[in-house]
């Protein structure tokens, strides 16, 4: 499992060298809203699992931090349900 998570931060450590900005989407005290996530260029989007999500290792290393705002008792939605709603809004402007 660290061989995983080690070679995803170096990947989004590549990724920013060559000018993509990285976005997680992650519930996080520090997260914004995805209504109010602007794209300027070449964007890189991480999506985690609905249970554990993304570690707070991996999301130190993401330029930002973006959230689909949650009300009543779930606190995720199934990872596929929440990239398409993510990229639906986010890339339809």
């Amino acid at each position: 499992n660290w061989q995983k998570k080690k070679s995803v931060i170096a990947l989004i450590g590549e990724l920013k060298k060559k000018g993509a900005r990285v976005v997680a989407v992650e519930q996080d005290e520090n997260a914004i809203d995805y209504k109010k996530l602007k794209i300027t260029g070449p964007t890189v989007f991480i999506f985690g699992n609905e249970v554990r999500g993304l570690s707070k290792k991996l999301l130190e290393q993401c330029d930002e931090v973006s959230n689909i705002p949650m009300h009543g008792n779930k606190e995720s939605l199934n990872v596929s349900s929440a990239a398409s709603a993510f990229l639906f809004r986010v890339l339809d402007r």
